[in-house]
């Protein structure tokens, strides 16, 4: 998934462990990754860069945004619940910045 003007969805079932794969593929940009509500939180990436952040989300599920806190108007969902995909814990799920 890439950034390009919005943010992608990015699904997972609850109770399930998440590995996100953060690239910064923007030009001369910093871009860092916040999931406040889930307490994850990239290192700010230059250009080029990429961080693994592994978690596991509740299992309660719910709706929860990200954010680069170096741009804040740069605001994604992500989406907790039984019907999202992919559920098998071998695919990662990634999120570029341009």
């Amino acid at each position: 998934m890439e950034f390009r003007g919005g943010n992608p969805l990015l699904k997972a079932n609850p109770g399930e462990r998440v590995r996100l794969i953060f690239k910064n593929e923007a030009k001369g940009i910093i871009h860092e990754i916040s999931i406040p509500q889930l307490k994850v939180k990239s290192e700010r990436l230059m250009p080029g860069e990429e961080q693994v952040l592994n978690f596991i989300v509740p299992k309660d599920g719910g709706e929860f945004e990200y954010i680069c806190v170096m741009h804040p108007m740069m605001i994604g969902r992500f989406v907790v619940r039984h019907d999202a995909q992919p559920s098998d814990e071998n695919v990662a799920q990634s999120a570029s910045m341009r």
